[in-house]
């Protein structure tokens, strides 16, 4: 009886974890689409570090792929980009598959993200020199791999590792979930000559 107790326990922490870090991305989403800039960077660890890639919109400038620490995270959140945004787009940080991988005080989250924006004719005019899209258009779709880490009881973000669908190396945001496995080559059948049958 005491093991099947245990086994309980340890099932009940486990989804009390993923309901705690789904909501912790979910306060994550809010926090960056409506301004709340101390509450986004009180999200991560105190060396957290968001993760862009070098050269996209809302990497660092200075060409690093990253920023790290509270203050530089406290730049990005704070930066042009995002404050013009503030209450006219949605990141849905939780669009689609988000699979967990809990260890004790440490977890991954892998999954999609959209950033979808409502702008007004001239300010999307502005922007972009390609045809003026609708008022409300996705701005970025991404893979996410989200390192995470209990500290004094509450779950914190140590890293957003985020790559833009169609990036060449974006399957490896998702190595955990899918093991490090590469995408595989699709001349090369591993079921046999001809294709399985569904």
């Amino acid at each position: 009886m005491t093991d099947d107790l245990n086994d309980l326990l340890t099932r009940v922490k486990r989804l009390e974890d993923e309901r705690e870090i789904r909501e912790l991305l979910s306060r994550y989403a809010f926090a960056a689409d409506l301004g709340y800039a101390a509450s986004y960077v009180d999200l991560y660890a105190e060396d957290g570090r968001v993760n862009l890639g070098a050269g996209r919109f809302g990497a660092p400038r200075d060409g690093r792929t990253a920023y790290v620490g509270h203050e530089e995270i406290w730049e990005f959140i704070t930066d042009t980009p995002h404050v013009e945004q503030q209450g006219n787009c949605q990141h849905h940080a939780l669009t689609g598959p988000l699979i967990l991988h809990i260890d004790g005080d440490d977890a991954v989250a892998e999954g999609y993200s959209l950033v979808i924006v409502k702008s007004d004719e001239d300010s999307r005019r502005t922007r972009s020199a390609r045809p003026v899209k609708p008022a409300i258009n996705i701005s970025g779709a991404n893979f996410n791999h989200w390192t995470l880490r209990r500290i004094d009881g509450s779950w914190k973000i140590q890293e957003r590792l985020n790559r833009e669908v169609g990036d060449p190396l974006a399957y490896q945001v998702v190595g955990t979930t899918m093991h490090g496995a590469e995408p595989d080559d699709v001349s090369v059948n591993p079921f046999g000559s001809s294709s399985p049958q569904g």
